[in-house]
């Protein structure tokens, strides 16, 4: 008996068993409720990695315009700083290859004739040869000493002249008498062409 007893021991109560909605109807809201959820968790997860992506690419613009605002601007006008000028000649002239015309300038071999001076600009890459003479007659022989080799002739006089000394000098050893004149050419050549 699954009832109350009253003092006499009788039952005067009975279990009453109501069932208002069947357990399949319930098993379709459960299931239903489920589904929501889910549908739910998956629509907000969908939503924070969309908002994520776009909270990262407006970071990236932020930070390519702070980029840009903290750059210091560039004054209207830059001085270019002479060593650099400088360095930059060096290193074009290291790589120009000297080899021929310090062969040319050494092979001269003629009696009274010395090297002054070997200069070389960098704007052009024209090499300049000084050369004492004795005479104004040797010019010709060196034109052709230097250019000795070359089919296009790369050796140019460029000019030739004169002075007369007025002290003793001596010259490889030997003096010369007052009053004597010397005479000075000038070859030159552009660095392609050798």
């Amino acid at each position: 008996m699954g009832g109350t007893l009253d003092y006499a021991g009788r039952e005067f109560m009975k279990p009453v068993h109501i069932e208002f909605i069947d357990n399949t109807h319930w098993r379709w809201v459960w299931m239903a409720t489920l589904l929501s959820g889910l549908g739910l968790m998956a629509f907000f997860i969908w939503q924070s990695v969309h908002l994520d992506h776009a909270v990262a690419q407006e970071r990236s613009h932020i930070s390519a315009i702070a980029s840009k605002v903290d750059l210091p601007s560039a004054p209207a006008q830059t001085k270019e700083d002479p060593r650099w000028a400088s360095m930059l000649q060096a290193a074009q002239s290291l790589q120009l290859d000297l080899n021929k015309a310090f062969a040319a300038a050494e092979n001269i071999q003629q009696v009274g004739v010395r090297l002054r001076s070997l200069s070389l600009e960098n704007s052009s890459t024209t090499l300049r040869l000084e050369y004492e003479l004795s005479s104004m007659d040797q010019s010709s022989t060196i034109t052709e000493a230097l250019n000795a080799g070359y089919e296009q002739r790369p050796w140019h006089l460029e000019s030739v002249k004169s002075t007369s000394t007025n002290g003793v000098r001596m010259v490889q050893g030997a003096s010369m008498v007052p009053g004597t004149s010397v005479v000075y050419g000038i070859w030159s050549a552009l660095m392609v062409d050798l």
